[in-house]
């Protein structure tokens, strides 16, 4: 008897994942994608003799699920990360601050860099310090944490008006895609705690050296298809049967299980009601869009490689 595919709905970079595990697995799986291309938010497209990106374009050392996965498509090479996280922060009136990390171990490895930082007064670095320590001795899963704002917590430990611009919201916006004063505080604590306040390395930076398409669609491609898996591009799945089944462009694909790796409001129209009962309320979750701009100058505009800014709407 033929095992029929699993079946991986989606082709982001949860759905890569979850085929290409299943295909080093030994399990035969398929993977049906909508768009003409794999990466999901990732991905690259020409216009006008030009590879235009658009989604993920910087990452930390943290991300230690991404970087596996850029491991197994092949990919490491194809990144430059930062040995030391190292940022030149753009102030008003032509003022700017350095953000460095220390060769000591986390928590302290900041601490010297926010003790030099001169978008701040001596008094207000003080206050950041104060801040993280105290920040470092939250539990990012205490549910408590999700009812409170970043913002507020901040105002009540003392974080004033400058501390916030020139460090809580410059790093909160990049990491949260949202300000300290929507940004629910325990998602805050989670990340901070991770990437600034836990082990040395975390937070350096990494960015993609060739097109996302490249470096995500075909690849990923390459390495589903190397371990055995298939994968159907331009395959719109508008329904799961039980069975379980797919159903791709009106014909109905048997499949020995499904996994779904959309956006949540797509997943709620295409899973059992049966499967997930809460699933109409799936749909009424929140989003929060980034949009990145990219320019690409013929020349050299700038020495440093990467800088962030503050009151501006432009921050990275």
């Amino acid at each position: 008897m033929t095992i029929a595919p699993v079946a991986v709905v989606g082709g982001g970079l949860a759905g890569i994942t979850a085929a290409l595990a299943l295909a080093e697995a030994g399990c035969p799986v398929t993977l049906y994608e909508a768009r003409p291309r794999l990466g999901g938010a990732t991905y690259s497209f020409r216009r006008g003799g030009l590879t235009v990106d658009n989604g993920q374009h910087v990452f930390l050392r943290c991300c230690t699920a991404y970087l596996g996965l850029l491991e197994r498509l092949g990919g490491s090479a194809l990144i430059d990360l930062q040995r030391r996280f190292d940022v030149r922060v753009l102030g008003a009136a032509g003022r700017s601050g350095r953000l460095r990390r220390a060769a000591l171990p986390g928590p302290l490895h900041f601490v010297p860099a926010l003790a030099r930082y001169r978008l701040l007064g001596p008094g207000d670095r003080l206050q950041a310090l104060r801040g993280s320590l105290a920040l470092s001795r939250l539990d990012p899963a205490d549910p408590a944490l999700d009812t409170v704002t970043f913002g507020s917590w901040l105002a009540a430990h003392g974080q004033r008006d400058p501390v916030r611009q020139a460090l809580w919201d410059l790093l909160a916006v990049a990491a949260l895609n949202t300000g300290v004063e929507e940004a629910a505080l325990g998602p805050a604590v989670k990340v901070f705690k991770t990437a600034l306040l836990g082990r040395p390395d975390a937070a350096d930076l990494g960015i993609p050296l060739v097109p996302l398409g490249e470096l995500h669609d075909s690849a990923a491609r390459a390495a589903i298809a190397r371990r055995g898996g298939a994968v159907r591009l331009s395959a719109k799945v508008t329904a799961i049967e039980p069975g379980p089944a797919v159903v791709v462009d009106g014909v109905r694909v048997r499949a020995s299980a499904v996994v779904v790796a959309t956006r949540h409001e797509q997943a709620a129209k295409l899973v059992p009601a049966e499967a997930a009962p809460g699933r109409d309320g799936w749909s009424k979750l929140d989003a929060s869009p980034i949009i990145n701009v990219h320019a690409v100058y013929d020349r050299p505009v700038m020495r440093a490689p990467f800088v962030a800014v503050t009151g501006s709407p432009v921050q990275w």
